[in-house]
């Protein structure tokens, strides 16, 4: 019996001493399960929520996409809104479109423990997240973003706009490399041209005068799929981005300071998501949006001689977003989070 009791003390003394260890390689393993891709992929992706939304597999190839997500929320969970970034194209969730079927009211519902399966005819051209917004087993509404490692594919060599007055005529990367002048342009204007990004990596657009436009893009008589306007600075402008008939764009970490109209005017934006923007001494409005079912996440409208957001259209999802005390939103479906 004493020999028994040696041998139980012994063992309660090496878990206490090396116990640490496993459960830190136990937690290591967990990790690596939760972010692996399987062995056919091409890139690891990432999930916001591991806990909630878990990745069980993804394979990027020349010609297509396929991304394997499953619930362990721990209940069932209804899907009410998917944005995909410029890059994705025909997309399919568990073999629905998406911008057909959940953005008209019809929600996904997807069991505890069931699968979400996003397939793309066209592999994905940027490092930018699929945004997935749901309601939990609560009925809380929710996000998760669905994020590759690297490229799914490599980007073209971009082009560079070293002047104001450029006309994008032709999808591609395009990036700038200097500050640019408007003086009364419109700087870039995307002329009915899909899939196209424009990354100012930092630097300004701007004119002293407030007399220009610093990215404007439309298509008469039909729409511009896929643009996406990230990292700019537009100064002393009339409006810093102005849009129109935008479908499945994304405006992401732009900064819009003293203009004299709109920081950024998206007019019937649809399917689209604007998120991480910044606007400052603006004349009319800080972001105005007009159209139906965009997201509009974590952006600081503030310093304003006018409203900080104005919308009008339906189905229109925000949060974390920040705004004047005294005149946050008008019209807006949401709620704005917290104040100047």
């Amino acid at each position: 019996m004493c020999f028994q009791n040696n041998n139980a003390q012994a063992s309660l003394e090496y878990l206490l001493t090396y116990g640490w260890g496993l459960v830190l390689i136990a937690t290591v393993i967990g990790v690596l399960v939760f972010i692996a891709s399987p062995v056919d992929s091409e890139a690891t992706i990432f999930s916001s929520a591991p806990g909630k939304i878990m990745i069980k597999g993804a394979s990027f190839l020349g010609d297509g996409t396929t991304i394997k997500l499953q619930n362990i929320a721990g209940g069932n969970i209804k899907i009410t809104k998917i944005v995909f970034p410029t890059g994705y194209s025909n997309c399919l969730v568990n073999g629905v479109n998406p911008l057909d079927e959940i953005t008209v009211g019809i929600p996904f519902e997807i069991l505890a423990g069931g699968e979400i399966n996003i397939t793309c005819d066209e592999a994905a051209q940027t490092v930018d997240s699929i945004l997935i917004i749901y309601k939990d087993p609560a009925g809380l509404e929710q996000s998760v973003s669905i994020t590759p490692s690297k490229p799914i594919v490599e980007p073209v060599p971009p082009t560079v706009i070293s002047s104001c007055g450029y006309v994008v005529t032709e999808s591609g990367y395009y990036m700038l490399e200097s500050d640019l002048q408007a003086s009364g342009t419109l700087c870039i204007n995307v002329s009915g041209t899909d899939n196209v990004l424009i990354d100012c990596q930092g630097h300004r657009i701007f004119d002293l005068a407030k007399n220009g436009v610093g990215v404007y893009a439309s298509e008469p008589g039909g729409s511009v799929e896929q643009l996406t306007v990230k990292n700019c600075t537009f100064d002393f402008l009339t409006l810093g981005i102005w849009v129109k008939d935008v479908v499945g764009g994304t405006f992401r970490n732009n900064v819009a300071t003293d203009n004299l109209k709109f920081g950024f005017n998206f007019e019937n934006l649809s399917n689209s998501l604007v998120e991480g923007n910044i606007t400052t001494n603006t004349g009319v409005a800080g972001i105005a949006i007009e159209g139906n079912d965009n997201l509009v996440k974590n952006n600081i409208s503030c310093g304003l001689g006018g409203v900080g957001f104005e919308c009008s259209g339906l189905n229109n999802t925000g949060f974390g977003n920040k705004g004047p005390a005294s005149n946050p939103e008008n019209f807006c479906d949401f709620t704005i989070d917290s104040f100047c």
